[in-house]
């Protein structure tokens, strides 16, 4: 899948709200005096900020909710939520092609540290230095489409045969009616298995990935697609359509296909990289 899947480095930081952006109690950014309770918005809200003339290069703002005194956080796995300001970059430069998140771009932890200042009325520079709580960084994986690629993969992409086709049922109830006329068809089109609804698609690798940022939108689904498509419940007969028909539900875009990674390419998404400064 090179060239089809990009891994790129963004940046994040954590940054304590202020007045008028969901202030809380403790914030190290504004007097405790001046707090009387929390924006009736924190956590509610999210923002994206565009800094220049592309679509592709932005800065992502969302806010976590504010645990108030009466909550009651005592033996929780994670820290109690403060109403922190989660802000990251998209990319830079440095960034595409990029898989090592054991570090990040100062310069861009620096533009991230000010970039509040320049789309809200806030702490001025004496105070801004201890806005920023933490910064990591993370690998995304970018489709050059766009799409994610949910599926099985053709041997054809893999270059690696598979086993024969499985043809007994789940629970041994005998041989899947279909399981071996569908599965040459599905091991080298990379579409559906068609396998019968009671045992399990043909063998062969298979993949849910290429979020493009976007795995909290796409990736319950895609997951549950999958989990169809192994276990050969994706087709259903006309009379038994429910969950597992995927065509009412799952975008056929999404599947690996010989013909979509025959016609994507690095060369769909260059023209973003370029104006990433």
């Amino acid at each position: 899948m090179r060239g089809k899947i990009v891994p790129a480095r963004g940046v994040v930081t954590a940054q304590w709200p202020w007045g008028g952006l969901g202030d809380i109690p403790d914030s190290p950014c504004h007097p405790v005096a001046d707090i009387k309770k929390p924006a009736s918005w924190t956590g509610t809200r999210s923002f994206v900020f565009y800094p220049g003339a592309s679509m592709s290069t932005y800065d992502y703002l969302t806010q976590q909710p504010a645990a108030l005194e009466t909550t009651d956080t005592k033996g929780a796995a994670y820290p109690a939520p403060e109403g922190e300001l989660m802000l990251g970059a998209r990319f830079d430069v440095t960034s595409i092609g990029n898989a090592d998140d054991r570090s990040w771009n100062p310069e861009t932890e620096k533009y991230l540290s000010g970039l509040l200042d320049d789309y809200f009325e806030g702490p001025q520079a004496a105070t801004s230095g201890k806005r920023v709580k933490q910064v990591w960084s993370g690998v995304e994986s970018l489709s050059v489409d766009e799409k994610p690629w949910v599926g099985r993969i053709p041997e054809k992409i893999s270059g690696r045969r598979v086993s024969s086709p499985r043809t007994k049922a789940i629970g041994d109830q005998g041989p899947a009616s279909r399981g071996a006329e569908s599965s040459a068809d599905s091991l080298g089109s990379g579409a559906s298995s068609k396998a019968p609804a009671i045992g399990l698609a043909a063998p062969g690798e298979w993949m849910a990935a290429g979020y493009t940022g976007e795995g909290m939108v796409h990736g319950w689904m895609s997951g549950k697609a999958l989990a169809y498509m192994v276990l050969g419940l994706d087709v259903v007969d006309d009379e038994e359509k429910g969950e597992g028909d995927l065509e009412e539900w799952f975008p056929d875009v999404f599947r690996v296909t010989e013909e979509r990674w025959k016609n994507t390419g690095i060369d769909d998404r260059v023209e973003d990289f370029i104006f990433l400064d």
